[in-house]
């Protein structure tokens, strides 16, 4: 219960800007398995105000257009994965003769 509780905070971070909102929203339309993202910004001069504003590549490297200029984001997402380990020696597995 705990585990799905830290899920969806994951997923409710907000966004630090509107075109990194719309940018999020893409990604978890494409990505629905990916439970947090980390998005950066390669400009520091994204408008905080826009008429218009349209995602036009998604993935590791991902940009939005407003108006005449592109801004280019840098992606990462993370989803949840099983791994198993198991400690032992390696002569347990084949048993001993």
């Amino acid at each position: 219960m705990i585990f799905g509780v830290l899920a969806m905070s994951l997923v409710t971070t907000e966004p630090t800007s509107a075109v990194e909102g719309i940018l999020r929203a893409r990604l978890l339309e494409r990505y629905p398995a990916v439970v947090r993202w980390e998005i950066k910004s390669f400009s520091t001069d994204v408008p905080a105000t826009f008429a218009d504003a349209k995602v036009v590549q998604l993935g590791a490297r991902s940009a939005v257009q407003i108006g005449r200029r592109v801004y280019w984001y840098s992606v990462a997402g993370f989803a949840q994965a099983v791994s198993a380990s198991w400690e032992g020696k390696i002569d347990d597995l084949h048993g001993s003769d």
